[in-house]
Formats: C-alpha cells, sequence, structure tokens
C-alpha cells in the first residue's frame, strides 16, 4: 500500500484468486527428488498437505513445497510484476504468509527482496518471531509482515520478489 494524498493508494493488490496474475515463477530447483513439485504454485485454501493449511482470509495462495520435490535443493522465486512509484510519497509492502521450517537444515531460508533494475537485488530482513509461524498446530495462522519501502519511492522500475531456498526442507506459502 502507499498514500500520494490523505487517502490509501493501492500501487498493488494480488489476491491470485483471478484467472489470471502478473506475478512470474522460477523454479532453479535440482539436485535430487521431483524439482517441478517445489515450484511456486497456486493452492485453494484449504490445502491438505500433512494436514490442513488455511490462508488468513480463505483465499488461495502460492506455496513453494520443498518437502514434496522428496530431496535435492529447492531455489523458487515468485516475482512481481514491474511497479512505477512516481508520485507516491510513501511506500509499504504488506503481505500474508505461512513458512514451516525444519530447524535441522541451517542454509533454508525465505528471503523478500526489492529491485529496481531487475537484477541487483536487496533483501528485507523478515523478522524473527512472530513471523515464521514455524509449525504452528491448524496451519491456519499466516501471519502478516509489513516493510517500509520509502526508499523506493520516486522510482519508475520497483519489483518485489519471494526466494525460498531450501534442502529437502518444508514449505513456504504467500
Amino acid at each position: 500500500f502507499a498514500s500520494g494524498t490523505t487517502y490509501n493508494t493501492v500501487l498493488e493488490r494480488e489476491t491470485f484468486n483471478g484467472s489470471f496474475t502478473p506475478w512470474t515463477t522460477t523454479n532453479s530447483s535440482g539436485g535430487g527428488g521431483t524439482a517441478a513439485f517445489a515450484a511456486w504454485t497456486i493452492r485453494a485454501s484449504p490445502y491438505s498437505y500433512n494436514g490442513s493449511i488455511l490462508s488468513n482470509d480463505a483465499s488461495r495462495f502460492y506455496m513453494s513445497n520443498s518437502q514434496a520435490q522428496g530431496g535435492g535443493n529447492t531455489n523458487t522465486i515468485l516475482k512481481s510484476p514491474v511497479l512505477n512509484t512516481i508520485g507516491f510519497t510513501t511506500l509499504e509492502l504488506s503481505f500474508w504468509h505461512y513458512y514451516n521450517d525444519n530447524y535441522a537444515c541451517s542454509d533454508d531460508v525465505a528471503r523478500v527482496q526489492v529491485s529496481t533494475d531487475n537484477v541487483t537485488w536487496t533483501t528485507l530482513t523478515l523478522p524473527t518471531s512472530g513471523e515464521y509461524n514455524d509449525d504452528v498446530p491448524g496451519r491456519a495462522n499466516f501471519a502478516n509482515a509489513v516493510f517500509n519501502l520509502n526508499a523506493y519511492v520516486g522510482r519508475p522500475t520497483v519489483w518485489v520478489r519471494f526466494q525460498y531456498v531450501a534442502t529437502n526442507d518444508r514449505y513456504w506459502a504467500i
């Protein structure tokens, strides 16, 4: 969300409930298992995978599932369309997510990144508590993450992406 006047203006809103979404996905997973199973995939809520996963508003969501890959290295990206922030005075990224991590795999990471050239990416830091919802019973507790993006106001090109890197681990839903 961004505000350019006395009221809030939405620069980009995506619920993944329509027939078309301008977001793109990349799957560079490999090294074992079935890499295609790790790809960002739109899921209906509730989604059944080792229990029921429910989004915060019962809408569809994207999910990258390292566990379904069944081995190997997961490396997936979910990227926004290009955003033009010229004319805005404030900018914030707000999204709901559910991250389930196997702490035995220390190299697994969920990254939120921003770019102005679609080449160089700046990683935003997810909070260490409350946002990951690791192993929450019932998996019905998507958390709302909010980031200040005022540093990207006035730019003709801005992208946001979610990168999930894991080694035979669990999953991340956005």
